[in-house]
């Protein structure tokens, strides 16, 4: 899940850096050093890893107290219950948003240093 997560960070930016390619050309002409796109693009990443991971937050906290139960058997006449809880709180809520932050951090650095490579002249034709 975390790989098809980054895939899709990295999808979603190189998109958007190819629909603003004449953009970024403006912005470099203009006077923006590599290393302030660089950060933008990354920053937008982030933003968008954050937003997901709130998200994921939100509609995981709905399950907080839900319970599972299975009876594991092993051979003839003796068996197991086994009760699962669900449960949602603070050290697991911040773990689910830090580590959305590091999916957008990884996929959103290729794509960053793409956008921070382009040519200014080449990015407005």
């Amino acid at each position: 899940m975390a790989i098809g997560g980054v895939l899709g960070v990295m999808n979603t930016m190189y998109a958007a850096i190819s629909q603003r390619t004449k953009d970024i050309g403006v912005l470099r002409i203009i006077g923006y050093t590599p290393w302030q796109i660089l950060t933008s693009f990354f920053l937008e990443s982030l933003l968008i890893a954050l937003i997901g991971g709130i998200m994921g937050v939100a509609i995981g906290s709905i399950a907080d107290g839900w319970t599972a139960s299975s009876i594991v058997g092993s051979g003839q006449g003796g068996g197991k219950s086994v009760v699962l809880k669900l449960t949602v709180d603070g050290p697991i809520v911040m773990t689910g948003i830090l580590f959305s932050l590091a999916m957008g951090c990884v996929g959103g650095l290729l794509p960053s240093l793409s956008a921070m490579r382009l040519k200014p002249l080449d990015a407005v034709r």
